[in-house]
């Protein structure tokens, strides 16, 4: 404040501490939205945790938009209590042009490892080349004319900020510039109508088996 045009200062008071970055990376926020233009609603979402060593510690809710309820199956919302290497949230009023934002917890399987994780070598390999250790996110809608999951494995991110580290456990005054860079992405799908459930076959063989029955009866009496 003293030196308010200072510019060197205030690089220096934007840098974020390597405390404040280990949160971060270890509790990262999720967006959720549903970018869809007809009356599909999001009703749930599956995400595993990629890196198996690795799980999600807790799920908490931080913001939605207005009509929409968010309950979470897994894991609890208490660290260090019920842990899954699935989160799982169920949704209702989640309309397209909707959002949900929630922030998870991530924690070694092994209790005796850092408990400093970072979400861009658990979810995915940032700058990687292997995706099969990657989290898959699975979203289920529906509409008047159906339902349908899209599930997708999310992909290696690019950062090529030259002062991003992963390597949460040994940041240093240079690595503490790096930022928190968002990774999206999306993906689309058609509904498909709806499957007449076996009741509904057996109603409809009813159906027309009366109505045979019928014009066999009008024939029958000329």
């Amino acid at each position: 404040m003293l030196q308010p045009n200072n510019q060197i200062l205030a690089r220096n008071a934007a840098m974020k501490s390597q405390h404040v970055l280990m949160v971060q990376r270890t509790n990262p926020y999720i967006e959720l939205r549903n970018t869809g233009t007809e009356d599909a609603q999001i009703t749930h979402l599956t995400m595993s945790i990629g890196d198996t060593s690795k799980n999600f510690d807790w799920v908490s809710f931080v913001q939605a938009s207005p009509g929409v309820t968010f309950t979470v199956q897994s894991p609890d919302a208490i660290a260090g209590s019920i842990k899954s290497d699935t989160v799982t949230i169920s949704f209702a009023g989640f309309d397209p042009g909707d959002f949900v934002r929630f922030r998870v917890g991530l924690s070694p399987d092994n209790s005796s490892a850092s408990s400093i994780v970072d979400y861009r070598n658990t979810l995915f390999q940032m700058n990687g080349s292997n995706t099969s250790n990657n989290s898959t996110v699975g979203v289920r809608f529906e509409s008047s004319s159906g339902s349908e999951v899209l599930s997708r494995l999310m992909p290696d991110f690019v950062n090529t900020n030259r002062f991003t580290s992963t390597n949460l456990n040994s940041l240093d005054t240079i690595c503490g510039m790096d930022s928190i860079v968002p990774f999206t992405f999306t993906d689309q799908g058609v509904i498909p109508p709806p499957i007449p459930e076996p009741s509904t076959f057996v109603l409809l063989g009813i159906g027309l088996v009366g109505l045979v029955a019928q014009r066999w009866r009008r024939r029958r009496a000329r």
